[in-house]
């Protein structure tokens, strides 16, 4: 079976459906964890997210507690919560389950 399709199905699926967590929203909680503390204007600048959508998965993803925001300074960060991570680390260890199986396959 294609790889693309089995993270698919064992990734994003679940996670749409356990939390609703969109693509948007895994890429936006990836940003999080790669830098501590961002801002919207941050993930704006990486340019792999429509600026439309920022804000508004921003506001869901506060609402349902993976993120945070907060006032430093002048700017409006954003930090991940303990319920991001949490998700965050799921699909690090599924990614890491599929490199390997990726890997067999191109040695077989």
């Amino acid at each position: 079976m294609n790889l693309l399709i089995e993270l698919e199905r064992d990734i994003f699926i679940p996670l749409k459906r356990e939390a609703n967590l969109t693509k948007t929203d895994m890429l936006i909680l990836f940003l999080l964890l790669e830098s501590s503390n961002i801002t919207m204007y941050d993930i704006r600048k990486r340019d792999i997210i429509d600026p439309g959508l920022i804000s508004r998965r921003i506001k869901f993803l506060e609402e349902n507690g993976f993120i945070r925001r907060f006032q430093n300074g002048r700017a409006k960060e954003i930090a991940l919560e303990e319920r991001g991570k949490f998700y965050i680390e799921k699909v690090i260890s599924f990614q890491k389950k599929y490199v390997k199986k990726f890997m067999n396959c191109i040695l077989d």
